[in-house]
């Protein structure tokens, strides 16, 4: 293999606090050297300024499809294009047929991804079918290999149901709740909560089936522990609660919330994470 030499590459390591440039060299796929040093004779000169060097990205929210949805997307054609945008980690959605919520279907995920140069973790469904009406073995899907419960864009609307959920991560270290805050008796039937809908007396679903819906799990982590996710997080973000929030948010969703106008967008496209 041609030993590769990256001219003035940007190089970020935030554990390090790095943010700088230097002259990568690479030698048989390992790197060597950041400033240059020791180049070999016959070295493959590249400018890199447009690019970064990094530790590998982790991406907390893809949909992998598999199983039941291969048409779409499978493990290994999500894990090459996650290769090639620099993640070395994705955390997989819980939408897939049969809904990821059983040790069986993690331990077969897992087992397909193993021989991959990405590595897949399995998020798991709140409840089974991610039907909302009856708890998924959480314990078990833990000790199979899941962190994250979730059923993706189904908001669990039992009360009763996130409360057991919340007490059942209680007991695992590392586990994480992750709910779609949509109240869904203000939504059906509802189209988006845009100026022009409005203009035409058309009904929108605006920002507050959102924040009921939030309200309500806020006060159930209250009750209990555990830690909650949720994508809807606005006025709550400064909570002291073990909270989690969506890192990458919208520029132009932020704006809006700013200006008080209501918006059905999430607040963040992905959870990017080095």
């Amino acid at each position: 293999m041609t030993p590769l030499l990256l001219r003035n590459i940007r190089l970020v390591h935030p554990s390090q606090s790095l943010d700088t440039r230097g002259d990568l060299l690479i030698v048989d796929g390992i790197i060597t050297s950041l400033n240059g040093e020791g180049v070999p004779d016959g070295v493959d000169e590249r400018d890199a300024s447009a690019w970064v060097a990094c530790p590998g990205l982790f991406d907390m929210h893809v949909h992998l499809r598999e199983p039941g949805g291969t048409h779409k997307e499978t493990i290994a054609s999500g894990c090459d294009a996650a290769a090639n945008g620099g993640f070395t980690g994705v955390c997989c959605m819980p939408n897939t047929t049969p809904a990821i919520d059983s040790p069986e279907v993690i331990h077969s995920i897992l087992w397909k991804s193993s021989a991959l140069a990405v590595e897949v973790v399995p998020s798991a469904s709140i409840t089974k079918g991610r039907k909302g009406s009856e708890l998924a073995p959480i314990g078990g899907m833990y000790e199979a290999g899941a962190r994250i419960f979730t059923d993706d864009g189904d908001c669990v609307e039992s009360s009763e149901i996130m409360r057991r959920a919340f007490e059942w991560a209680s007991m695992f270290d590392g586990a994480v709740l992750s709910q779609h805050c949509e109240d869904h008796a203000m939504t059906s039937g509802f189209g988006i909560a845009t100026d022009t809908n409005r203009r035409r007396c058309l009904l929108g679903a605006g920002t507050v089936k959102w924040r009921l819906r939030l309200r309500s799990r806020l006060r159930l982590r209250e009750c209990g522990r555990g830690t909650l996710h949720a994508r809807e997080l606005f006025a709550q973000r400064r909570s002291f609660l073990s909270l989690n929030r969506q890192l990458t948010p919208h520029p132009q969703v932020e704006r809006r919330q700013r200006e008080q106008r209501d918006t059905t967008q999430d607040d963040g496209l992905a959870h990017y994470f080095l």
